[in-house]
This record gives structure tokens, sequence and C-alpha cells, in this order.
């Protein structure tokens, strides 16, 4: 243990950047993954590309790109049209509540990340062109 007796004077660094210099957005990062349909790889939005998610297995994918599955799919026995999910280590059959796609919940999780991402842009580019 140390003992200091009297004044003692502490150097401290500071790291100032230097006016002209831009501050690096988090914009300029890449989407992250899970904001992507891992089929087509084309970004989820509110229409075509809603985020679906498959029942039971949760895996998530776009509305177009099941719905393109759903089209080469051939009806069973009973006459109702199955598809498997796309994750080839999953292959469960996917329920489909009403036969259609639109029937599949919509991931809110995925959703939400991408309204946080698309606003956040948003503002960065405004308070980019304030500077």
């Amino acid at each position: 243990m140390v003992h200091i007796s009297g004044p003692v004077l502490l150097k401290i660094s500071v790291l100032v950047q230097p006016k002209s210099s831009k501050i690096k957005m988090a914009s300029s990062l890449p989407p992250a993954f899970h904001m992507t349909c891992p089929i087509c790889k084309k970004p989820y939005d509110k229409d075509v590309h809603q985020p679906k998610m498959c029942l039971p297995c949760d895996h998530t994918y776009c509305k177009a790109c099941l719905e393109n599955l759903l089209k080469c799919a051939v009806p069973d026995v009973i006459g109702e049209k199955r598809i498997k999910c796309p994750d080839r280590k999953c292959g469960c059959v996917i329920w489909l509540p009403k036969g259609t796609i639109d029937s599949l919940p919509t991931n809110v999780y995925v959703e939400s990340e991408r309204n946080y991402y698309d606003i956040r842009m948003e503002f960065e580019q405004h308070f980019a062109g304030a500077r």
C-alpha cells in the first residue's frame, strides 16, 4: 500500500477529434443479417418481403419466397397444399392456418428492428446535413 502525503498531480489524456473530421455514423454498418430473407437476400419490408414466421419451427422468410414455394407445392390427399421449411436442417411441414402465406404470423421482432434501422438512418442523414 502506498501512502501519499501532499498534493498529487495527475496527468489526464483527452482525445479530442478535430472539427474537420467526420464522425463515423452507425449507418456505415450494413444491416444485420436477420433483416434480410435468407432465400432471396432482399431486406424485409412491410409489403412483398414482409417477414413471415413458419409454424411450428419459427424460421423466418419473406412473404414472396414462401408464396413461390406454395405455388410449386402439390396438394396432398385432402387437397391442401403443404410446404416444407426451406431450412435444410429443419424440414418440418409448415402449417398454414387458412391455407395462405398471409395467415402466417409476421415476425414482429424483425419488423421492429427494421423500423429502428430506418429511423436511425433518417436521423443520421438529417443531422449529417446540419454539420
